[in-house]
């Protein structure tokens, strides 16, 4: 399954990445800032008022013709403005002043007021002064040639240019503001890239979004091992590790959600599976055990992960002797378990790791051999190969009260949680709920504390699968 993206996943892409958002308009107002107060130069305009009115040649008094000729005109007159012999005069004149000509030059805008008879000349120069004494001088420069070419004689300068006070560019506040919308853009678009690249599944939610049928009985975090100075998810017992008391509350609280899911039976036994190997999956299931049995259950973990049988490590016992011991070797089933490797808590390990796991595990062998057990023990924790490699744990699930799905955040793909899913729903397995593993302790939306009981049924389950 891909994942979808729709409004929901997108604010809670947003949501997820809003630092990133924020730094974005945080350096998208820091290079506006750079650009308005540093690389750019300040430019100054200053600007000459004219009115320009041409006489009637034959009348005393104004026509509408001659308004509207006027009118006309206006246009010319902002061509003559900026033609070459007014700019080259202009020039000309102010370097006879004393002025250089590559200092004064100013850039020229000439506007006109619709359906009035006055036009506007502004120079723009990175000088105030110069904008002003340019604009002043190509005016008069103007008037003369007017007269001359136009035979225009009442050309009048109704507000000459002075210098200004503040810059008309950069525009601080609007290169700032520009800055700061543009950095909002490209984090949303960089935090919605970020999710449809990355398909990996990495927190709670993400789940959730997906699979509303099924609950999140808990999320589990990393812990952090003093010698080697890393994370990693380790037996609890290990006097090594830090960050202990979070790992037992995670396992505590999954255990509740289990027995808050509907399940009434003396005996209650889960299968735990995964998408993909080093999940955690092992690991959560001989720490779950142990939750049980410190929680006065008589408790039992079969290790039917005969891939990849991993259980027998973390208890440091032989693995000759186990579960393939009874299936394929017919050896008593009391033989084949370890009792007591913690106070209520007993071990089958996988044994010797058969050529066909999973013909060994759907035999009648199989079936008598969970029977059996279900009648010596309150809990039975039965560790399988991952879901979504491998058809075992579909297998054993029809032997259980319920399957229970870990997902290492970060690790498995939404394909890899989805293919390991179908093959649990295509045989009717009781499918309680995820667990999130390795989650990080700044990692935003997980709390190791918050799936209690309460959380369980607030946030709804299907048991009928």
């Amino acid at each position: 399954m891909e994942k979808s993206m729709d409004l929901f996943t997108i604010l809670y892409s947003l949501k997820k990445r809003w630092k990133m958002i924020v730094a974005l308009c945080l350096l998208g107002i820091i290079i506006a800032g750079l650009y308005s107060f540093v690389l750019v130069t300040p430019m100054y305009s200053s600007q000459v008022k004219i009115f320009i009115y041409q006489n009637p040649s034959d009348s005393s008094t104004n026509t509408y013709q001659d308004i509207m000729t006027n009118n006309y005109l206006v246009n010319d007159y902002k061509e003559l403005v900026n033609s070459a012999p007014i700019i080259s005069r202009t020039l000309t004149a102010l370097e006879a002043e004393g002025y250089s000509s590559a200092d004064v030059e100013s850039e020229i805008t000439v506007t006109a007021v619709s359906n009035t008879r006055f036009i506007y000349i502004t120079a723009t120069n990175e000088n105030p002064q110069y904008a002003a004494i340019y604009a002043n001088e190509l005016s008069k420069v103007f008037a003369e040639e007017a007269a001359k070419i136009m035979k225009l004689e009442n050309v009048n300068i109704i507000e000459e240019a002075v210098a200004a006070d503040a810059p008309v560019s950069p525009n601080k506040k609007l290169n700032m503001v520009i800055g700061l919308l543009v950095g909002f853009v490209l984090g949303i678009i960089i935090a919605i890239a970020i999710d449809m690249i990355d398909n990996k599944v990495r927190y709670t939610d993400d789940l959730k979004n997906i699979y509303t049928q099924y609950t999140i009985l808990g999320a589990v975090p990393d812990i952090y091992d003093k010698k080697s100075g890393k994370n990693k998810e380790r037996d609890l017992d290990e006097e090594t590790l830090t960050g202990g008391e979070q790992f037992l509350e995670a396992f505590k609280s999954i255990r509740t959600n289990i027995l808050f899911s509907g399940i009434d039976k003396e005996c209650i036994c889960l299968t735990i599976t995964s998408s993909v190997p080093g999940e955690g999956k092992t690991t959560g299931a001989v720490n779950l055990a142990k939750a049980f049995a410190k929680d006065g259950r008589r408790t039992l973990i079969v290790d039917a992960d005969l891939r990849r049988p991993r259980v027998h490590k973390h208890f440091k016992i032989n693995t000759v002797k186990g579960l393939t011991s009874v299936l394929v070797a017919d050896m008593e089933i009391p033989s084949s378990i370890v009792p007591d490797v913690m106070e209520n808590l007993d071990v089958m390990p996988a044994g010797i790791r058969p050529p066909n796991p999973p013909e060994l595990l759907g035999t009648n062998a199989m079936t008598r051999l969970i029977n059996y057990l279900k009648g010596e023990y309150e809990v039975i924790i039965i560790d399988t190969p991952p879901a979504g490699m491998f058809t075992d744990a579909a297998i054993l699930s029809r032997y259980s009260d319920g399957s229970i799905y870990f997902v290492a955040s970060g690790k498995p793909t939404y394909n890899e949680v989805a293919r390991g899913v179908d093959s649990l729903e295509k045989v009717n397995a009781n499918m309680l709920g995820f667990v999130m593993t390795r989650v990080e302790r700044t990692q935003r939306g997980e709390s190791y504390y918050n799936y209690s009981y309460s959380s369980y049924y607030g946030k709804g389950s299907n048991n009928s699968k």
